[in-house]
């Protein structure tokens, strides 16, 4: 798998649902900015439903390393949102099926992907 030098991250909302891309991520710090950014969007926005994407990027298994817990607990006082994951590795979906586990126990309501097409026809059900 070929990775970004640099990792690059885009948050788009849209009347619909907010789009959050990353790519070439590496570390956890660059995850949590990235969740960071997320958040702020969610905070500032009613939307809630989000579509988020990774690609080109190392799986993470420690989320405590990027503050996932506290960004899902933050996320769970949010009414109605609705998560789905996008992943372009086998290693990456199995990051996000893990992550959808902890967002379950929140009572959150997160899915896993492989493709975009899918996980937005999801969103806008």
């Amino acid at each position: 798998m070929a990775y970004e030098e640099h990792m690059r991250q885009e948050i788009v909302v849209s009347p619909d649902y907010i789009r959050a891309e990353m790519v070439g991520r590496r570390t956890a710090d660059e995850t949590k900015e990235f969740v960071t950014t997320l958040l702020e969007a969610l905070r500032n926005s009613d939307v809630r439903k989000v579509l988020v994407s990774v690609k080109s990027s190392t799986a993470l298994f420690t989320v405590e390393k990027w503050d996932l817990p506290r960004a899902l607990d933050e996320m769970s006082k949010m009414g109605g949102l609705r998560v789905a994951l996008v992943s372009d590795s086998q290693d990456l979906e199995m990051a996000h099926k893990y992550v959808t586990i902890l967002a379950f126990q929140r009572g959150l309501t997160f899915k896993v992907f492989r493709a975009e097409q899918d996980a937005t026809a999801w969103l806008l059900e």
